[in-house]
């Protein structure tokens, strides 16, 4: 239902991301915990860099996005497998990946994933869900200003990348000291 929910904000226009300075790992470390239940039959890696600064983001929004695609992993991943959650820094933004070693993703579904109900249909069961928490995602990352995509790895699986600026967009008001 939630999933819906931000749907409907993100294509009518009202999302409105409320932004704070938040910390990367504290909030991957926040998901994991809460995905505990959903993530126990899986090995997962976390490689966040030390150094990483503070994003300006809206936390429960990238909760929400990286809550999504973790879930996805899991449900097209089979148990005891890896799922890699990595995030960069590059030039002005930080590169967040999940990546699984599942069947990784049809060619034809590369760049379907992220439309609202498209399901990736595969030999196996049906995975359930709704097929919106990837479209969702993609607009949760687009009001922060970033991208998102997803490709197969050459190793198998799947890897889901997305991008969120470095510094936030502030303008700094100039100085209003008085000129002789």
């Amino acid at each position: 239902m939630t999933n819906l929910l931000d749907l409907s904000r993100i294509e009518s226009g009202t999302l409105r991301p409320q932004r704070e300075w938040h910390d990367l790992p504290t909030l991957v470390e926040e998901v994991l915990k809460r995905l505990e239940p959903l993530t126990a039959q899986h090995r997962l890696v976390v490689d966040l860099p030390a150094d990483l600064p503070p994003l300006f983001v809206d936390p429960v929004a990238i909760g929400q996005i990286l809550t999504n695609l973790i879930e996805n992993a899991v449900k097209y991943t089979p148990a005891g497998s890896e799922i890699l959650i990595r995030a960069t820094p590059q030039e002005g933004e930080v590169q967040i990946e999940v990546a699984d070693r599942g069947p990784g993703l049809p060619p034809a579904a590369l760049g379907r994933v992220f439309e609202r109900f498209y399901r990736v249909e595969g030999p196996g069961p049906r995975p359930r869900g709704t097929g919106l928490g990837l479209a969702v995602a993609k607009g949760l990352v687009e009001a922060h200003g970033g991208r998102i995509w997803a490709e197969n790895r050459p190793e198998g699986g799947a890897r889901f990348v997305f991008t969120l600026p470095l510094a936030a967009a502030v303008e700094v008001a100039p100085s209003a000291e008085a000129h002789p």
